[in-house]
């Protein structure tokens, strides 16, 4: 059975005793925690809503990030950013 991204995000992360943190993102820790550059700037791209082709909002959006990194833990932080109504929910 498949969970849902929602399933996913609130999966326990870590749990001391009878306690459990919770994340609220769909990625491993180590993803979120990788800092962005001070030179970091909001990306110049339409916000992917689903109606359009993917492939094309995926070329756009890897060269925009590509301008200030290559690390993939931020082109995946990131990418939640670049989606907008059905396609980030």
């Amino acid at each position: 059975m498949h969970k849902s991204a929602h399933e996913v995000s609130k999966a326990p992360t870590h749990i001391v005793g009878d306690q459990a943190t919770f994340r609220c993102h769909p990625f491993v820790d180590d993803i979120m925690e990788t800092p962005l550059s001070h030179r970091w700037k909001p990306l110049h791209l339409d916000r992917y809503d689903g109606t359009t082709d993917p492939d094309e909002h995926i070329d756009l959006y890897t060269t925009q990030v590509n301008l200030y990194t290559n690390n993939d833990a931020i082109l995946c932080r990131v990418f939640p950013t670049s989606l907008k109504g059905a396609a980030l929910n």
